[in-house]
C-alpha cells in the first residue's frame, strides 16, 4: 500500500512550536522506507503518527487514496514492532504470536496456519511452545515480528527493533529482516538512528533533523550526492573531511593555505558565482590519492587505526587541522612519517559555507 504524508505537522500543547512541520513524502508500495536521523530528530515522533498513536496536528496522511487522520490505529491495517519486545511472559511463544488473531476471534484452523508459515519464515519453529523467559535475544525479536508478521498487515511499522541486540546478532538480523520483508511484500516503514541499517536495508532513506526532512532518495545517493553538510557528515564513517575555504579563480585555496586544488570542469561550472565567497570542501576518506598528484598537500601520519582490511590514517597538517585517510590494510605507513596526498578530483563536494547547501 502507498502512503503518502501533504504538509504533515505536530504540536504539542505544551510547546510553542512545531515539533514537526512541512513534511511531505510519497513511500511506494512495498518500499522498504527507512526514517534515519540522530536522538530528538522528530522520527519516532512521525512514525508514531502514521500508526495512529500520535494525533496529527495538521496536513493529511493518505493510505492508498484514504485519507486517514482520524481512524484508529486498529482500523488501519498496520503493524507495529517495537524496541522493547513486550512479548507475555507467561504465555508461550506460539500464544503470543497467535494473540491479536484470537482477540480477533479468527477461527483456530487460520490461527494455526498463519503462526506456523511466520515460524517457519523467521525460523522459531523448534521454540513455540517455550516461554519468552527461555529464548534468546534474537528469538524473543522475532517472535515480536512474527506476532506482527501474522496479522497480514498492508503496512508494517518498526521503531529500532534492533537497538538491544548485540552487534553481531544486529548485522544477522539486518539480512533476515530484508529477507522477510521480500517474503512478505509489504510496504516496510523503519525507523532507526543507525545509519548502517539504513544503508544495507533500505530501498529509500529518509534523512531527518531538528523536525525537518534533510533528504529522501536511495542509499547511494546519500553518500555520493549529499544534499547539505549536515547529510554529508551524518552518512559515512570515518566523517567526511571538511575544508573551509575560498575560491580564488580556478583554484579551491584552504583557509590555513595548506591545500591548493583545481575543481574538475564539472565543478568549476557550478561553483562560477562562488568566485570570492567562502565555500566547504568535502571529501571522503577513501577518495585521496597517494603521492603522485599534480597537487597535493603534505601531512604528518599522527594516528593509525588499524582495522584489518583497512587502515585509518590521522593525518596532520602544519597549521594544526586533521585530515582523516582510509588506506588498504596491507600499506605500509608509520606514526611520525610525512606523507603527500592528493585529491581524486571526481569525489570533491562542495557547499555553501553561509547555507550548508551543497553547489550543484
Amino acid at each position: 500500500m502507498k502512503v503518502t504524508l501533504n504538509n504533515i505537522g505536530k504540536k504539542y500543547e505544551s510547546r510553542e512550536d512545531f515539533t514537526l512541520r512541512n513534511i511531505n513524502l510519497e513511500i511506494e508500495d512495498k518500499d522498504f522506507c527507512v526514517i534515519l536521523g540522530p536522538s530528538g530528530c522528530g522520527k519516532t515522533t512521525l512514525l508514531r503518527m502514521i500508526a495512529g498513536l500520535n494525533s496529527i496536528t495538521e496536513g493529511d496522511l493518505l493510505f492508498g487514496e484514504k485519507r486517514v487522520n482520524k481512524l484508529a490505529s486498529k482500523d488501519r491495517d498496520i503493524a507495529m514492532v517495537f524496541q522493547s519486545y513486550a512479548l507475555y511472559p507467561h504465555m508461550t511463544v506460539y500464544d503470543n504470536m497467535a494473540f491479536s488473531l484470537s482477540m480477533r476471534k479468527e477461527r483456530k484452523n487460520v490461527i494455526n496456519e498463519r503462526v506456523m508459515e511466520a515460524a517457519k519464515l523467521l525460523q522459531i519453529e523448534n521454540y513455540l511452545y517455550s516461554k519468552p523467559s527461555d529464548i534468546s535475544g534474537g528469538q524473543r525479536q522475532r517472535v515480536a515480528l512474527g506476532r506482527a508478521i501474522v496479522r497480514k498487515p498492508s503496512v508494517f511499522l518498526m521503531d529500532e527493533p534492533l537497538s538491544n541486540l548485540d552487534a553481531k546478532l544486529r548485522e544477522h538480523m539486518r539480512i533476515e529482516l530484508v529477507r522477510i520483508h521480500k517474503a512478505l511484500g509489504t510496504t516496510s516503514i523503519y525507523v532507526t538512528h543507525d545509519q548502517v541499517e539504513a544503508m544495507t536495508m533500505a530501498t529509500k532513506i529518509v534523512l531527518m533533523n531538528d523536525g525537518k526532512i534533510q533528504q529522501v532518495g536511495k542509499p547511494y545517493e546519500f553518500y555520493e550526492r549529499p544534499q547539505n553538510m549536515f547529510v554529508a557528515k551524518f552518512i559515512g564513517s570515518p566523517t567526511i573531511n571538511t575544508i573551509k575555504g575560498k575560491m580564488e579563480g580556478k583554484k579551491f585555496v584552504s583557509e590555513d593555505g595548506m591545500i591548493s586544488v583545481t575543481p574538475s570542469e564539472k565543478d568549476l561550472k557550478a561553483l562560477a558565482n562562488h568566485v570570492g565567497k567562502d565555500v566547504y570542501l568535502g571529501i571522503r576518506s577513501e577518495r585521496f590519492v597517494s603521492g603522485e598528484a599534480e597537487e597535493c598537500f603534505e601531512g604528518t601520519v599522527d594516528v593509525i587505526e588499524v582495522l584489518g582490511k583497512e587502515k585509518t590514517l590521522f593525518v596532520k597538517l602544519k597549521s594544526g587541522k586533521d585530515i582523516v585517510i582510509t588506506v588498504p590494510g596491507y600499506y605500509a605507513y608509520e606514526v611520525g612519517e610525512k606523507h603527500t596526498f592528493g585529491f581524486d578530483l571526481d569525489a570533491l563536494h562542495f557547499f555553501d559555507a553561509e547555507t550548508e547547501e551543497r553547489i550543484n
